[in-house]
Order: structure tokens, then C-alpha cells, then sequence
């Protein structure tokens, strides 16, 4: 059903992907902390500057 080229292109991906999650699982399973402005909801809730000068 697929070319043999395809397959080949497709095993070569799957051996990658299976390569970069071993390197992720060697990294640890806890994510970096992400750190949020306190602001952040004003931030949200102020309109972009472009759209100040535009009035």
C-alpha cells in the first residue's frame, strides 16, 4: 500500500521520536515551574496599545 521509500521515512521517524522521549525521561518528569506575572488578569483585561492610539 505504501511505497517503500514512505516506510522507510517512517520507521526512520519513529526510531527518532523514540530516541528524543528516552532523552525527555532522562531529563526527570517534573516540569519547570512557570512563572505568571501577578498582574496578569489586568494585562488581559487592558486593551492592546495599537488599539488605543486607533481611537
Amino acid at each position: 500500500m505504501y511505497s517503500p521509500s514512505l516506510k522507510e521515512r517512517l520507521s526512520a521517524l519513529e526510531a527518532e521520536r523514540a530516541t528524543l522521549a528516552a532523552e525527555i525521561d532522562a531529563l526527570g518528569t517534573e516540569a519547570p515551574e512557570m512563572l505568571l506575572p501577578a498582574n496578569l488578569p489586568e494585562l488581559y483585561r487592558t486593551p492592546p496599545v495599537s488599539a488605543a492610539l486607533a481611537k
